[in-house]
């Protein structure tokens, strides 16, 4: 039978192979935008799915957000309500693919840190509770 301690294990690894699934998701990110951004004054295209810089993506995010200020002050003054879009892309597509490529950039560190803790946490398991996952793996593999 389980100890205390070993319930608590358990959780925190649920908890663990959950940031492993949110982890995963990220490395294959679906993309709203085509990431191709370039400004108004330049025919060179950056590719943020290959941006490595935060600091590059905050002046991207950045250049996103004054362009949709400056689109909407145009709007008052014509007294109109034109959307507004970059490249074919609203403001929200933009920013969710480089909040996207920003967490990749992220990435490594938490994996890192994730791996330790899960190293620790499996450290932590009673002998019991190894056998106990271990018998539930072994009739996993032979019940199919």
């Amino acid at each position: 039978m389980s100890s205390e301690k070993d319930k608590l294990i358990d959780e925190l690894m649920e908890i663990a192979r959950q940031k492993r699934v949110e982890i995963e998701k990220t490395e294959k990110p679906t993309w709203n935008t085509n990431c191709l951004f370039g400004t108004d004054s330049s025919s060179v295209k950056t590719n943020i799915r290959t941006v490595s810089s935060v600091g590059e993506l905050v002046n991207i995010t950045s250049q996103i957000i004054t362009k949709e200020k400056s689109h909407k002050e145009a709007n008052e003054v014509l007294g109109v309500n034109e959307p507004f879009e970059y490249g074919g892309f609203t403001k929200e597509d933009w920013i969710s693919d480089l909040r996207t490529r920003t967490n990749q950039i992220n990435l490594s560190e938490k994996k890192k840190e994730l791996e330790m803790i899960e190293k620790k946490l499996d450290s932590m398991v009673s002998k019991d509770r190894r056998e106990e996952l271990e018998l539930q793996a072994i009739a996993k593999k032979l019940k199919g």
